[in-house]
């Protein structure tokens, strides 16, 4: 049973679309990999999560305007036209997506989405691109260090070094730019909730994350992850460096293609869609 923490926004709702683990599991291989820290994966069978659980879940008119909701949106049409036009599935290794990368037609088309997103940012001018991914179908956990050479299952991101809070942090953008669909695995819990829950207190940023994760993986093993379904050219909004996450590639067959953006994004909400949901 999940508690309340992180919201999910998806404009005709998360039914159908999220799906709730058995907990969590260490593995010694992941992917066939031998794993060189401990690591720990969400332990099947998925199951559907149930009515209390799908409304603590789900993100309100409140949780809209804030950075600390996870969102799941479509790519607007205009957007989704040019990267279609610019056909990121054909690329076969690194090589090929370097030579897109540096051409005018994607760096004036990164220009444009990075400025499509900001419309919906707190902070102005904050965006920070990634270079586009490019990853293994059918992994049933993706993330991979490549300084390390092994894939580190549930995980939390550190980029934002200069942010004295892991919630004042920016979140990310992903956006599924493959063929396949992709899969977010978050716990709806923010780092400061699982502290607590650990008595562990406010974690602060200088001090190892992964003591407050380790002792969390062991102590509430049962605790449910949550699975939601990213299709090609839908992104999630995430706040990354303040969730415990990891994405998922596993039932697909080809590449899978994200491109990444770190803001203060909060979501956007289409008109139409928004004034039906909430009735304003």
């Amino acid at each position: 049973m999940v508690t309340s923490g992180l919201k999910i926004y998806l404009d005709k709702g998360i039914k159908d679309r999220v799906l709730l683990s058995d907990g969590v599991y260490r593995v010694d291989t992941l992917n066939d990999v031998p794993c060189k820290n401990p690591t720990y994966i969400p332990k099947k069978p998925w199951r559907t999560p149930t009515k209390e659980e799908y409304k603590i879940l789900s993100a309100d008119k409140n949780d809209l305007d804030s950075h600390q909701t996870v969102g799941i949106i479509k790519l607007p049409g205009k957007l989704a036209t040019k990267f279609k036009k610019i056909d990121l599935s054909k690329c076969r290794n690194h090589y090929d997506v370097s030579i897109i990368s540096n051409s005018n037609e994607y760096k004036s088309l990164l220009n444009e989405t990075i400025e499509y997103y900001e419309q919906f940012a707190l902070i102005k001018n904050s965006s920070i691109p990634h270079n586009i991914y490019l990853g293994v179908a059918n992994l049933i956990n993706n993330t991979f260090n490549q300084k390390e050479k092994t894939f580190i299952g549930l995980h939390l991101d550190s980029f934002e070094r200069n942010s004295e809070t892991r919630i004042g942090a920016r979140n990310r953008i992903c956006i599924n730019l493959g063929k396949d669909p992709r899969y977010l695995l978050f716990y709806n819990l923010q780092f400061d909730q699982m502290a607590e829950m650990c008595g562990m207190g406010n974690v602060g940023r200088n001090a190892n994350p992964y003591d407050m994760l380790y002792t969390f993986f062991q102590r509430f093993n049962k605790y449910p992850v949550v699975r939601i379904q990213i299709d090609p050219y839908e992104a999630y909004i995430a706040p990354t460096e303040n969730v415990i996450h990891d994405g998922s590639t596993e039932g697909t067959k080809n590449l899978d293609i994200n491109l990444a953006i770190r803001g203060f994004f909060t979501i956007p909400k289409p008109t139409n869609i928004f004034t039906k949901l909430f009735k304003i």
